[in-house]
């Protein structure tokens, strides 16, 4: 058998490679299927009065179950002599627990829509990436959105489960989608989440604490390493870090808003970057190039060198 180390890197080498193929089919995507799941439930677990009980198992059978499920297809498989199978399975879980070029493919038709200057169009790309109302956005605020879901992205949708899965492996990666799409789905601060979702709110925000933190003091680096404003990233977000409503969410947001000198704004919920102004189409194709290298050296600095040392240890967990 290959070294543990020869095949982390060739697990995580696969799934970088099949990210370029774009998406699985939705009907055997792993985090739609959990979505299913959790909107089932939902349903389902109201017919109590004790909706953060609900909450809680809501949230238990959402992660455990598939990740139960796919550590017994993994040993199973690999128990029966099918490693090229195992091989496969575990990159295909591992690749859709995180999104590397998923935001160019949503950001270029914004940016080719406000060269074009039909800004209905970039609003309407625009809902595809963003939760907050979109109609009377002009471009000065379509372009902050985009950067700050570039930066937020970041977290849960790159750094994250690469850090899950060098500390746990596949069944980590997984572990954590399905912790933050049960947050996507049910934790919302709205009357009709506000219990059922609180548990699965807390869970999101813990499990990205860290990766946040990293996320913020890595852009200051790449910041500048690509002769950005590295000293304003670095102030920027110490000092606006916590101006969002999540715990989160501020610190790679700040961190972008002073490497690219703007502000970030959404409407009577925050400001970041004060005294700067608001980021263009130049300002947002820089946030890609920023998010990229910040990408790599999370990979190669963080991920990576967990993966390393961890790898004989959950290697043996999965077999």
């Amino acid at each position: 058998m290959l070294e543990s180390w020869v095949i982390v890197l060739l697990i995580v080498s696969a799934s970088f490679a099949a990210d370029l193929l774009g998406e699985p089919p939705l009907r055997i995507h792993p985090v739609v299927l959990i979505g299913r799941m959790a909107s089932f439930l939902d349903r389902k677990l109201r017919f109590t009065d004790r909706l953060r009980a609900a909450g809680v198992l809501l949230w238990v059978l959402c992660v455990v179950v598939p990740v139960a499920l796919s550590a017994f297809l993994l040993r199973v498989l690999y128990s029966l002599g099918f490693v090229l199978v195992w091989f496969l399975v575990s990159v295909f879980l591992l690749k859709s627990s995180f999104t590397l070029f998923s935001m160019d493919r949503h950001v270029k038709p914004i940016v080719e829509s406000l060269r074009s200057g039909e800004i209905d169009d970039a609003r309407r790309h625009l809902q595809l990436i963003v939760r907050r109302p979109t109609a009377d956005l002009d471009t000065g605020l379509i372009c902050s959105a985009v950067v700050e879901s570039v930066a937020e992205g970041l977290v849960d949708g790159t750094c994250s489960p690469l850090l899950f899965f060098s500390v746990l492996g596949v069944l980590g990666a997984l572990g954590y989608r399905a912790v933050n799409t049960l947050d996507s789905m049910v934790g919302y601060t709205s009357p009709e989440y506000l219990e059922i979702g609180w548990f699965s709110a807390k869970a999101d925000t813990a499990a990205n604490y860290l990766t946040a933190r990293l996320v913020g003091i890595l852009t200051v680096i790449a910041a500048y390493i690509l002769g950005l404003n590295a000293r304003g990233s670095w102030v920027t977000f110490r000092r606006d870090h916590s101006r969002t409503r999540s715990r989160n969410a501020g610190c790679p947001m700040a961190a972008f808003a002073g490497a690219l000198n703007v502000r970030l704004e959404k409407r009577s919920e925050y400001v970041i970057g004060e005294g700067y102004g608001y980021p263009g189409i130049r300002e947002v194709e820089a946030s890609l190039k920023l998010m990229k290298l910040v990408t790599l050296l999370f990979t190669t600095l963080v991920a990576i060198t967990f993966s390393l040392l961890m790898a004989g240890r959950y290697l043996r967990w999965w077999l």
